[in-house]
């Protein structure tokens, strides 16, 4: 999900409060008859049903008129009782074309003969307490995104409307006034339709200002009602506990993406994030812009340094970063020209500038220089990397031709540009790589031999693209030299859209990973689960040879979005994702959770947990830190609910938080290796049998706070035993954790009495 300009507040319409008034007097509003609107088949009779589905059952009924590219949508009869998701994403025509542009929560609500849109307040919460929960419902209430009028009541007894009223007119209120101002909405064409029972589609091709034609998605979808969740109690033996926990925000949108997530050399972290926030909650640094780049360093635990906010007049996004021993650079797609904190001018001309914006500053974020690369047109910078010899990798893609710091034409349509500069910020050199199509580099990976771009293609085998197409949407990875040379390329994908979200190096391999909405994968058939799958791929050191891929998911929708290795060989998954079923054999938190896979070295799971609040929990990335615990960078939108304990800020903030991991059991196998602590629970003594074929360094035991009551450098043989003297330890949960020479743990819980 991309950060972008927050839907505008809006004070309930007219209409909807002469709904209101008359309601309380006892009239209009629901009671209204269906005579008193046109009749439903005098409206629908130019129209044709949109029919997706074997069975025709879907979410909406969709009607589509194609010689004037109407639609209507005819809600079901308990259409007040849904709650929606409701994803909008540029679907083409604009530089962030195929990255999500935002997202909504609501519900709808008749007023009279008006449909209200509502997006419910979720980001206050209180302990419960009759005066202060009638307090937050007085001061803190819904708010009404947009209204439209009732064209016609059903047969089956729910609503009919204007979906060219509700998503065209009004697009400005999901995608932001500033995308779509001067929108000819005359010449608003439907790109797409289709309605399935849990979701429909939909998509309308647009003019913008200056006649440039732009895809605007819109995805809705009911959310799953609560199964009856209830927070789980901080016992080890549930399989984890958080033993921090961290929100930074403020009260605008602040959203961070995977690249924007940085563990610094002393284990503290960098955050680059995206804010629209002034001074509020955790942030004090001012804002500048719609969107600033907003760093946070914070140490291991999460806890705040210092922070410092970089921007200009308009939009900065995507933050990434690097670390070299005296400084650290931070860069951003900026569109802003000399304005705030932003010294450098923008290249690009009009609705369409952005370029790439490197900031040099000493270990504390205070600037020591900043420079501008960029061409004509759009270059959004996404990911960095430094080489051995400190050279500096700045990668993303462009639309543009030769021009200003872009020496090469332009492919197709985007195209991979990766530009290289020395540390004092100059260009050694650049590189446009690309196909006939869309091709957009979303990371890029620092390896022995050279540079690995990874990013998604629906380009044909055209122009430097040399691997076939496997369907609509690709997963496409290029190989270059430190000096920008070409050396191959290769496609991951399926029938349909396969997204890349992330790469990893562990143990001298590369994983690569995402979505796919496709039933089978690089000829491999994966037993589709949902509407859509988390996948990752495993490749050797080159890059050049995929060794094995396997997807996972529920019976909605999952991502995966980072990996970390695990003892013996496996790894933790951690995944977005709604619903359960599939693989997914545990309960949703909320709407969107972190779901936590473990899987054995052959991949296949063995353990799993969801963590979220009541609302949106999205992973962006997660690290073993050096006492073996876990921690977790998400995307939240959820207040103190479910496992969250802190607060939410604003529209979206950061939430960090730790966690010890284990199954829970006084024997735990791990890839063939077998843990025994005995006896368990124990009172002045416990033994631990160390396992065979293991080498293991560190034994090191921690208390439920996360803090370290015991540990030593181990010289015993495997197989031997190795007693714990606990006579002196409080009562409560421990974990025992072994560490072999890579820092990869293995775990077991002791209960002292």
């Amino acid at each position: 999900m991309s950060a972008q300009n927050p839907v505008e507040q809006r004070a309930i319409p007219p209409e909807a409060a002469a709904a209101m008034a008359a309601a309380a007097q006892g009239g209009g509003g629901a009671k209204e008859k269906e005579k008193d609107f046109p009749d439903f088949a005098e409206v629908t009779k130019d129209y044709e049903k949109v029919i997706s589905t074997a069975d025709g059952q879907s979410m909406y009924t969709l009607w589509r008129r194609a010689k004037d590219n109407q639609m209507l949508a005819e809600l079901p009869r308990d259409f007040e009782r849904q709650r929606l998701f409701i994803a909008m994403t540029i679907a083409g025509g604009d530089p962030e074309a195929g990255v999500q542009w935002s997202d909504q929560y609501a519900y709808w609500k008749r007023f009279d003969k008006r449909l209200a849109l509502i997006e419910p307040n979720v980001s206050v919460k209180t302990d419960g307490a009759v005066a202060e929960e009638a307090s937050r419902k007085t001061l803190f209430t819904d708010r009404v995104v947009v209204d439209v009028p009732i064209v016609a009541m059903s047969p089956n007894g729910g609503p009919v409307i204007d979906l060219d009223a509700l998503l065209v007119a009004n697009a400005g209120k999901f995608f932001g006034d500033g995308l779509v101002r001067g929108a000819n909405q005359n010449l608003a064409r439907i790109a797409k339709a289709k309605a399935f029972p849990e979701n429909v589609e939909m998509a309308f091709e647009i003019p913008l200002q200056g006649g440039r034609l732009t895809t605007l998605h819109y995805s809705w979808s009911v959310l799953p009602e609560n199964t009856g969740y209830k927070p789980r109690v901080a016992d080890p033996r549930v399989g984890y506990f958080t033993t921090s926990q961290q929100s930074l925000g403020g009260s605008g949108l602040d959203y961070i993406v995977t690249s924007g997530v940085y563990r610094m050399q002393d284990g503290s972290y960098l955050l680059a994030a995206s804010s629209s926030s002034q001074v509020s909650g955790t942030k004090s640094s001012p804002a500048y812009g719609k969107s600033d780049g907003w760093v946070i360093k914070t140490d291991a635990n999460g806890n705040p340094l210092w922070q410092q906010t970089y921007g200009g007049d308009d939009w900065e996004m995507y933050g990434t970063m690097v670390e070299l021993p005296d400084a650290l650079y931070f860069g951003f797609s900026s569109s802003s020209g000399q304005s705030g904190s932003k010294t450098e001018p923008v290249y690009g001309i009009g609705a369409d500038r952005s370029d790439y914006w490197l900031i040099k500053t000493d270990l504390d974020g205070n600037v020591l220089w900043q420079k501008v690369y960029g061409s004509d047109k759009f270059d959004v910078l996404t990911s960095m990397a430094v080489t051995p010899g400190n050279v500096l990798i700045l990668a993303g893609y462009s639309a543009s031709d030769a021009s200003i710091d872009k020496s090469e034409n332009s492919r197709g349509k985007d195209d991979f540009w990766i530009l290289a500069v020395d540390s004092s910020g100059n260009k050694l050199w650049d590189k446009t790589i690309g196909g006939s199509g869309n091709d957009r580099c979303i990371q890029v990976k620092a390896l022995s031999d050279g540079l690995l771009l990874c990013g998604n293609s629906d380009s044909p085998a055209s122009g430097d693209k040399l691997a076939v197409a496997e369907g609509r949407f690709d997963i496409w990875f290029v190989k270059l030299g430190y000096d920008g040379t070409f050396h191959w390329d290769r496609s991951i994908g399926g029938l349909y859209d396969d997204t890349f979200y992330n790469a990893e190096l562990i143990n001298g391999h590369i994983y690569l990973m995402g979505e796919t909405a496709s039933p089978y994968l690089w000829d491999i058939n994966n037993t589709k689960k949902g509407q859509a799958d988390g996948w990752i791929a495993e490749l050797d050191a080159s890059g050049a040879n995929v060794l094995r891929l396997k997807s996972f998911g529920s019976t909605t929708g999952s991502r995966v979005m980072s990996a970390l290795p695990l003892f013996g060989g496996g790894l933790m998954l951690s995944i977005m994702s709604d619903g359960n079923g599939g693989d997914k054999t545990v309960p949703p938190v909320g709407q969107l959770d972190t779901w936590l896979l473990y899987l054995d070295a052959n991949w296949n799971i063995t353990g799993q947990h969801v963590i979220g609040g009541t609302y949106v929990d999205c992973p962006v990335k997660s690290f073993l830190q050096d006492d073996g615990s876990v921690m977790m960078v998400v995307y939240s939108v959820s207040g103190i609910t479910g496992d969250k304990l802190v607060p939410n800020y604003g529209q979206g903030d950061i939430w960090m938080f730790r966690f010890e991991h284990l199954a829970g059991k006084e024997e735990v196998a791990t890839a063939g290796f077998s843990l025994k602590v005995y006896p368990n629970p124990a009172e002045n003594a416990c033994n631990i049998v160390l396992p065979d074929g293991a080498d293991f360094e560190k034994l090191r035991v921690v208390n439920a706070a996360g803090q370290s009551v015991y540990e030593t450098n181990l010289n015993s043989a495997e197989g031997s035993t190795y007693t714990l003297h606990t006579v002196s330890w409080a009562p409560g949960a421990y974990f025992i954790d072994l560490q072999n020479k890579q820092g990869i743990s293995m775990r077991s819980t002791l209960l002292k009495k």
